[in-house]
């Protein structure tokens, strides 16, 4: 695939630029969701190699026909209201980490028991965990939480195919609590698993099926409802890694 960009190599090599990234794509992120971004791209190269059978066709009406529009006021919101009104973009910066096959690899062989047999993301996501909340300098005494963006397509199954449109994202919210420079990544993947076990498709199907879940003890309890009195630091992770790049 080629990309016009109106700029010259030296601007963005010397030094990276990870925020001209940007400009190779078909429009500014957060203008539209991810997986739809990740299908228009597929589809893209799929066209260019002239490959009909590769073509992910978009279908628009299973996604909105099983979650139509609802008044969602007073909904158990719970984490998803830390810093909604801050400006996070004033101090972001944008850091690129390469983790490659060795890396995971070990990071595996030390997360991997008879019970526990994590994924690249369980392992790089509990390692960054543990290290950024060792770095952080605020008050140790705030509740730490780690928000796991996950696709619900994958967990509910059919009719979700790969191609359905639509904003089919659900946070996993896990309290991560004394972590140190001595807390072992085996430990911070087996929490990282007990909160995404706790998506499932039964799970989705109450969200689905029952009008009152989203004001349901179970919601609040989902969404750490209550937490937010303490202040706490949250860690958001999000992973393109399974959306079908090979």
């Amino acid at each position: 695939m080629e990309a016009s960009v109106s700029t010259n190599m030296e601007v963005f090599l010397k030094p990276p630029k990870l925020e001209l990234l940007n400009q190779l794509l078909p429009c500014e992120p957060n203008k539209c969701h991810p997986h739809e971004e990740v299908a228009f791209l597929k589809t893209w190269f799929a066209i260019c190699k002239g490959s009909k059978e590769e073509i992910s066709w978009p279908d628009f009406s299973s996604a909105a026909s099983s979650f139509p529009p609802r008044n969602t006021t007073s909904v158990c919101v719970g984490m998803l209201n830390i810093n909604k009104d801050s400006n996070i973009e004033e101090n972001c910066t944008t850091r690129r980490c390469l983790f490659d096959h060795k890396a995971i690899k070990e990071l595996k062989s030390m997360s991997t028991c008879d019970e526990t047999k994590p994924t690249r993301y369980q392992v790089v996501s509990s390692f960054i965990s543990k290290h950024m909340i060792v770095a952080i300098k605020e008050d140790k005494t705030r509740p730490m939480v780690a928000l796991h963006v996950v696709d619900m397509r994958k967990r509910m199954g059919e009719p979700f195919s790969k191609g359905v449109v639509g904003n089919l994202l659900w946070p996993a919210l896990v309290v991560l609590e004394d972590v140190n420079k001595n807390t072992e990544i085996i430990d911070l993947v087996e929490i990282l698993k007990e909160g995404l076990g706790k998506l499932t498709k039964d799970l989705f199907l109450k969200v689905k099926n029952d009008p009152c879940f989203l004001w349901s003890d179970e919601c609040a309890k989902l969404m750490l409802e209550g937490i937010a009195e303490n202040k706490p630091i949250s860690l958001v992770f999000t992973s393109w890694g399974n959306m079908g790049f090979n």
